[in-house]
């Protein structure tokens, strides 16, 4: 990613740091003649025409460090560079809030993603207040929030006496996702525009939270910028992907792979997999996910590869899982050795490195009776257990995120094993899939665990 200090909010993406810089001046230099146009002059801009560049391997609108541009006075010029561009930004924004279709506000391209279309154009709004508590401080902003009208009554803003929060609750159900875009982006001119002349070039520590992180006016402002322009670019994307799964499901699925495509998904970089994955027609979708497995379980290929695309099922779909129909693999009745002697355990601690007792747990070595049962060939994913929770009001894994549309979790988690939950919640699993299937699943023993892990060869 590459952005212009002199251009809040101005960046672009490339696959490469080469093919960004390349894209980089042709679109500034139109960005600044539009912005001109319309009557707005830049400073910052060399004698040559050319905008001063730096690269970013980060998101510009996260914490951290002062950008070189955070320090100095902020100047009247720079207050209105930064608020021309971010209401540039913001039109943008509600021109897309307003031309989506309805159903597109709280949809999701995955299940597990943390906000809808909708969500993340209130999380704009409501951070760009955030940003305003670290550094005046809560109760100042609080004092313009109450003043402002489009708030009374919605019950969004609170006040008490140790701090200012936003909550969204059930009020995210009818928000009016244009007003409260306004309302806070009127209380966030308001302030920055009433500050004080020692404010204007002061630097000082969070004053809404105990942290080191050191806030400027500039710093305040080029954050705000950054972040609008960032989630605009993904609420785009959203709605790209909503249209491209609506299309007609009506024609046959493809017999052919796409070899681009292909390598697009294989390219280890999480947008652009997503971005792939998305394209792909859903019919089309088994015939990558069975290419993918291929790869996965050719053992001729490095590691790389296979990596990449067992990667790669967590957004294309794995065609070995079924959601509701586990496949199971029957073990046949028999008499088996569990278990492990006292002499195995000691040479397994020593290659291990380990105490004895590391391993005296498995001990003794014996005999067992077990009768034909079948166990599931892979474990229960997240996205299997995903349906659990969201059906059944389920307990999610301590790891999990939520959010006021459901629980979620990182995209490239979706094909793990889902770990973190207890025995109560697993036998919760259990039942719900045994009663929404008719199929009557349990978890294995120990004794069958172990049978079915040390399979015919009897491993350890």
């Amino acid at each position: 990613m590459i952005w212009v200090p002199s251009l809040p909010g101005f960046f672009v993406r490339g696959r490469s740091e080469d093919e960004a810089l390349a894209r980089l001046r042709p679109l500034a230099r139109r960005y600044i003649e539009r912005l001109g146009k319309e009557g707005e002059r830049f400073f910052g801009i060399k004698g040559d025409g050319q905008p001063r560049v730096r690269e970013t391997h980060h998101d510009a609108s996260q914490g951290g460090n002062f950008f070189e541009w955070d320090l100095g006075r902020c100047t009247k010029q720079d207050l209105r560079n930064h608020l021309s561009v971010m209401r540039g930004s913001r039109s943008e924004l509600e021109h897309l809030v307003e031309s989506m279709p309805p159903e597109c506000q709280d949809w999701k391209p995955v299940p597990y993603a943390p906000r809808s279309p909708k969500l993340i154009a209130l999380h704009i709004a409501a951070t760009e207040v955030w940003y305003l508590n670290q550094f005046f401080g809560q109760e100042r902003v609080a004092k313009w929030l109450a003043a402002e009208p489009d708030f009374e009554g919605t019950g969004v803003f609170e006040l008490d006496a140790r701090a200012w929060h936003y909550s969204l609750g059930e009020w995210y159900r009818s928000a009016d996702m244009i007003k409260f875009m306004r309302a806070t982006r009127n209380v966030f001119e308001k302030v920055v525009k009433n500050a004080s002349e020692d404010e204007v070039s002061e630097v000082v520590s969070s004053r809404a939270h105990r942290s080191e992180e050191q806030w400027t006016l500039r710093k305040v402002l080029r954050r705000a910028a950054w972040h609008e322009a960032v989630h605009v670019v993904t609420v785009r994307r959203y709605i790209r992907q909503f249209r491209l799964e609506r299309r007609p499901q009506d024609r046959p699925p493809s017999n052919s792979i796409d070899q681009r495509k292909l390598r697009d998904i294989l390219s280890w970089k999480t947008e652009r997999v997503q971005l792939t994955a998305s394209s792909i027609h859903l019919k089309d979708r088994p015939i990558y996910s069975k290419e993918l497995i291929r790869i996965l379980s050719d053992e001729t290929k490095d590691f790389g590869a296979r990596r990449a695309a067992a990667d790669a099922l967590n957004f294309v779909g794995d065609a070995r899982i079924s959601m509701l129909r586990p496949e199971m693999v029957k073990i046949p009745a028999s008499r088996s050795v569990l278990g492990i002697s006292e002499k195995r355990a000691r040479q397994l601690a020593e290659e291990a490195g380990l105490p004895t007792y590391a391993f005296r747990v498995e001990t003794p070595e014996h005999e067992v009776k077990l009768s034909d049962y079948r166990i599931s060939r892979y474990p229960i994913t997240n996205m299997e257990y995903l349906q659990f929770v969201t059906e059944s009001g389920g307990k999610p894994p301590s790891w999990w995120s939520g959010t006021i549309v459901g629980p979620s979790f990182l995209p490239w988690k979706a094909n793990h094993p889902v770990w973190g939950i207890g025995w109560d919640d697993a036998m919760s699993y259990c039942r719900w899939l045994s009663k929404k299937t008719g199929v009557k699943y349990r978890l294995p023993t120990e004794n069958e665990w172990e049978k079915a892990s040390r399979g015919t060869g009897g491993r350890d």
